[in-house]
């Protein structure tokens, strides 16, 4: 797959049915020692004061041709602490 392949999809989290928006721009942090994919950087909604979202390549679930479906888990671990 191809960074620009990337380019236009929608990004959907499945733990809470949330839209990121198209992407339009994408960084990718890599482990170079073990030559994997870490995660991916996205911009967040807002902008003016638009924040960076770091999206762990684990947390991917599923990329089809109009869709980046995946899973913050870190959401549901902070909802659960908090009932």
């Amino acid at each position: 797959m191809r960074l620009s392949n990337l380019i236009g999809k929608e990004l959907i989290n499945l733990a809470d049915g949330s839209k990121l928006g198209p992407v339009r721009k994408i960084d990718f942090v890599l482990d170079l020692k073990a030559a994997k994919l870490k995660s991916m950087i996205v911009p967040g909604k807002g902008f003016f004061f638009r924040t960076e979202q770091e999206i762990l390549w684990t947390a991917v679930k599923k990329i089809s041709e109009d869709l980046v479906l995946w899973e913050d888990v870190t959401q549901e671990l902070k909802e659960k602490t908090i009932d």
